[in-house]
């Protein structure tokens, strides 16, 4: 019942899509049916999707099957079960034929229950390239700990997930057949370890935004520090400068440790004109507006900006007067 996997591919059963051939297979309902034990307590059986969120809870408990209402318009990814602590995978399988009900069979629930819940995570090892027919992926494969700093036990859930939507992960899911799904993906621990498959260059990947999450809880938010955001301001806080004079830019990264907080400057000419140095200490050039651009230098392409608007300053004011007089008797106009 695991990641009823992003059923790239196939989708197979209760899933919804067939990645490979480019076409999707949507289904709007998931039926899961206990065979040796039922949910119990506060266990509750949740469908991920590849977007992070998940299905309704349901009233599940003691019953020996149970249908969970599921968009057809998403990507599910995987399930788990979660009570309350602990997220888990138990046993699962499932059927193949779209023209059938889709069904998952679940085992072992208490079997596969982990003994405390995951906490955080690190690098089991330097990510390495693993090459598929659809193109290069790097392995990237976590330890994960619970609160005690121990490697968790069983079918932890973990879902890997990219605020880049078009970040490419492999269906690792044994049950189901190989294939591609974007934004994110479900899988458990085996030994405490678990393995996303991620397409990108090996040179690249520590320039990916991802999260792990292990049922509803964050447990490593932006695991790799890389740049999410950049607010760009002014000295002052204006929006208007003159030309002669200069003003001092500055960016305001997110996350505050961010690895890599530094950027490159430049400015797009719109109705004005204006130069930028390394520093951000931007010079007026010609009247108008300019934007202002803080690239991310961590190879994420991040981008912050700031409209300006440079004026031409006044000089001198010269007054003239009639017949060119220079004088005006009082009470007098002129």
């Amino acid at each position: 019942m695991k990641r009823f996997s992003a059923y790239s591919s196939i989708l197979a059963s209760a899933l919804v899509l067939i990645l490979l051939s480019g076409c999707v297979q949507q289904r709007n309902q998931v039926e899961f049916r206990f065979e040796d034990d039922v949910l119990s307590g506060s266990q509750h059986v949740f469908v991920r999707y590849s977007d992070r969120t998940v299905t309704d809870q349901q009233d599940d408990i003691g019953k020996t099957s149970v249908t969970v209402s599921t968009y057809d318009s998403k990507k599910i990814v995987g399930g788990y079960v979660y009570d309350g602590n602990v997220s888990w995978v138990p046993n699962y399988s499932y059927s193949f034929d779209f023209n059938l009900p889709a069904i998952v069979f679940v085992s072992g629930i208490l079997e596969h229950r982990p003994d405390s819940a995951a906490d955080h995570v690190v690098l089991a090892k330097e990510p390495e390239k693993v090459i598929k027919e659809s193109g290069d992926f790097v392995d990237l494969t976590f330890a994960v700990y619970d609160s005690y700093g121990e490697l968790v036990d069983d079918r932890t859930e973990i879902f890997a997930h990219s605020t880049d939507s078009s970040l490419i992960f492999w269906d690792t899911d044994p049950v189901s057949s190989n294939g591609e799904v974007e934004e994110g993906f479900s899988s458990y621990t085996v030994g405490g370890l678990v393995t996303f498959l991620i397409k990108t260059d090996i040179n690249h990947i520590m320039e990916k935004p991802i999260s792990l999450y292990s049922g509803p809880k964050l447990i490593s938010k932006n695991f790799f520090k890389v740049v999410e955001s950049i607010e760009v301001s002014s000295a002052g806080d204006v929006s208007s400068l003159k030309v002669g004079d200069t003003l001092e830019m500055s960016a305001g990264i997110l996350p505050v440790d961010a690895k890599q907080k530094t950027v490159t400057w430049s400015v797009e000419n719109g109705t004005g004109s204006a130069s930028i140095n390394a520093s951000g200490l931007l010079t007026p050039v010609s009247a108008g507006t300019v934007t202002v651009k803080a690239t991310a230098t961590d190879g994420t392409g991040v981008e912050g900006t700031k409209v300006i608007t440079i004026t031409v300053p006044v000089n001198a004011i010269t007054v003239t007067a009639a017949g060119e007089a220079s004088t005006v008797a009082t009470g007098s106009s002129l």
